[in-house]
């Protein structure tokens, strides 16, 4: 289920979610094909049990390579395991913390009490206009030679 929270923010549950979730059994090159295969570019790394363990955006696959990790190595190399959390069932500090997120994409995991993945917030920057006023026309003689 996609639930829109606030403007440009929804929350996606686990039913939803399995495009953004990549296990840590994958390598690097495995998940960066998952990775790119989402608008946003990030992965939430699971173990079987669905327990959290970290994200992955392709920032921290290019620092995994600069550090001389190859792409057959474990996704686990290069995920972020310090990943900000958001706590089920806190939905006002969930969108709080959303806010401090420092980053590109904004996404916050949502888990239980016992680490399990129980959902996902995301913040898109790349909201619907739905309104827009172009000006377009005229001689190109206020750019001059740029417009010829």
């Amino acid at each position: 289920m996609h639930k829109e929270l606030t403007a440009g923010t929804i929350y996606i549950d686990k039913a939803d979610i399995s495009k953004y979730v990549s296990s840590s059994k994958l390598s690097i090159r495995e998940a960066m094909t998952k990775l790119n295969g989402t608008i946003e570019l990030f992965q939430i790394i699971v173990n079987e049990k669905n327990h959290f363990l970290g994200t992955l955006t392709d920032g921290d696959i290019r620092r995994g390579l600069l550090k001389g990790y190859n792409l057959d190595e474990n996704v686990s190399k290069c995920m972020n395991v310090d990943a900000l959390l958001g706590i089920e069932g806190q939905e006002e500090e969930n969108l709080n913390k959303l806010e401090t997120v420092d980053r590109d994409p904004l996404f916050l995991p949502i888990v239980d009490g016992k680490s399990l993945l129980k959902g996902l917030l995301i913040r898109n920057a790349n909201t619907e206009i739905k309104h827009a006023l172009i000006l377009a026309g005229g001689m190109g003689t206020r750019l001059g030679k740029l417009t010829e």
